[in-house]
């Protein structure tokens, strides 16, 4: 901004005021420099990116820090099984005889049952027993698998049945308490998947699936290692879980084989297992506990 100050300019100052204006008046748009460009040289390869890899679990045992305690077993019994109607829990409980628990989510014993204390003993024809070792509930039936009095007779090993709502003793078939599992099978752990009993085999860790009336028996998968409590999914779950000593192993149905998953409780006995609403339920027979995770 040029002000009038009302006085001549001296001569060198209106040189450069001239200046400033032809320069103005004079700057051109800019234009691109006309000509080749020169190419870029040939690109050569470093190296390929490597394709990933499918991406596998790593296999190894895992601890299990979010198993958290549900009750303790009524009396201070240890357990021998676990198994579910629903909302409501079985115990199967070592003693002489053994006894069945019915107790819920807390771990209070459901009046009613057995002698109306919530507490059954495990009988066959009221004569009490001692070798239960499994227990599952299938139909709002109980089924307790028995490891002596069939095989004492030649027969083999049983299954016992008994009426979830009352603890009273049922028929499996007509006029007999208890069925003889075919082929002298001896389940350590056994549970049930809709209508269907499933046991597994302690001593070779061989999963089968075993009709009600012991009519039938299929051999599922042999991984080998010794089992006790089983656990299996439903029928959109192709797995089970089973107890090995201290660590819970996750097996395929397909064929038994580890899934790579596996929990390790330490100083436990596992001894039932129950895989229910996204949750793992489990039996310990040396801190007498349920525990979830």
């Amino acid at each position: 901004l040029l002000l009038k100050i009302g006085k001549a300019l001296p001569p060198e100052a209106s040189e450069a005021l001239d200046q400033m204006h032809v320069c103005g008046s004079q700057a051109a748009t800019p234009t691109a420099e006309t000509g080749t460009v020169t190419a870029l040289p040939t690109l050569s390869t470093v190296f390929d990116i490597p394709t990933a890899p499918t991406p596998t679990a790593v296999s190894g045992v895992a601890e299990l820090p979010s198993a958290t305690e549900v009750f303790s077993l009524p009396n201070g019994k240890s357990p021998l099984g676990m198994t579910s109607g629903g909302t409501d829990f079985y115990i199967l409980a070592n003693g002489t005889p053994d006894e069945i628990y019915k107790v819920n989510a807390t771990g209070t014993l459901v009046t009613g049952f057995g002698g109306g204390d919530g507490i059954a003993d495990v009988t066959f024809n009221s004569d009490t027993r001692g070798s239960a070792e499994g227990i599952a509930y299938v139909g709002g039936n109980l089924y307790v698998a028995d490891s002596e009095w069939r095989h004492e007779t030649g027969d083999g090993y049983s299954l016992l049945k008994f009426d979830s709502t009352t603890g009273a003793e049922a028929d499996i078939n007509s006029g007999d308490d208890s069925c003889a599992i075919p082929d002298f099978r001896r389940f350590s752990g056994l549970h049930a998947d809709g209508t269907r009993l499933w046991g597994v085999e302690g001593y070779n860790s061989n999963l089968v699936k075993v009709a009600t009336d012991c009519t039938q028996v299929t051999n599922l998968s042999v991984w080998g290692n010794s089992s006790q409590a089983l656990a299996v999914g439903s029928e959109d779950h192709p797995f089970f879980f089973v107890s090995e000593g201290e660590v819970i192993v996750k097996r395929s149905k397909d064929d038994g084989s580890d899934t790579n998953v596996s929990f390790t409780l330490t100083n436990s006995i596992v001894k039932g297992l129950l895989d229910q609403g996204g949750l793992l339920y489990i039996a310990d027979a040396d801190s007498k506990k349920v525990l979830k995770a």
